[in-house]
């Protein structure tokens, strides 16, 4: 693993996330070979399923997919009952995002509104 420190590596991460304003960037444990952060919105809103980005040795960011962030839930899990091997990540995230979810009254007053995710993926 490279020795690059964390803030080095939380630097790489906002310069690869696109439009960072509102978010909030956890560094999680290592993951094959990658140094791993957790991007998230601070007012604890659902955005869809987890963002983890992942950053290799010569300072190249990716995020990582579906699989990828399922073993890296289950390696920073510190609950093992929260996690069933094969889950989908959306069930294990589900107890902490319940009361974030839209309800059918929020939708009237948001229809000009614009996907949080899509601010992450411009």
């Amino acid at each position: 693993m490279s020795k690059m420190t964390e803030e080095v590596i939380l630097a790489i991460v906002k310069k690869f996330v696109v439009g960072t304003e509102g978010f909030k960037f956890i560094p999680q444990e290592d993951y094959k070979g990658y140094h791993v952060v957790f991007v998230f919105l601070e007012s604890g809103g659902y955005v869809g399923r987890p963002i983890f980005v992942l950053v290799d040795k010569d300072g190249k960011a990716r995020y990582a997919d579906t699989n990828e962030g399922r073993e890296i839930m289950a390696a920073n899990n510190t609950d093992d009952d929260d996690f069933e091997e094969g889950a989908l990540v959306e069930d294990v995230c589900s107890p902490f995002i319940e009361d974030s979810l839209p309800n059918e009254d929020d939708n009237d007053n948001n229809e000009d509104s614009t996907p949080l995710t899509s601010v992450l993926f411009q």
